[in-house]
C-alpha cells in the first residue's frame, strides 16, 4: 500500500481517513502537509499496520487461504 504496489479498497481509505480525521482525497496529498503531530502519527500508525500484517502473513505463509 505504502509503496504503490497494492491497492487499499474503498472501505480501507474510508476507516483510515476516519482515524486521521481527514477526508479521503487528503490520504493522497503530499506528506509536507501534514503537521508534524500528524506526520508522526501517521508514521507510527504505518509502522504498526505493517507490523501486524507481516505477522499475519508469517502466520498463514505457505497455506491456501
Amino acid at each position: 500500500m505504502e509503496t504503490g504496489k497494492k491497492w487499499v479498497s474503498p472501505a480501507t481509505m474510508l476507516k483510515l481517513a476516519d482515524v486521521f480525521r481527514l477526508e479521503v482525497y487528503e490520504l493522497f496529498k503530499p506528506e509536507k502537509i501534514f503537521s508534524d503531530c500528524s506526520q508522526n502519527l501517521l508514521s507510527k500508525y504505518t509502522e504498526d499496520v505493517i507490523s501486524a500484517l507481516q505477522k499475519v502473513r508469517r502466520k498463514y505463509r505457505g497455506q491456501r487461504v
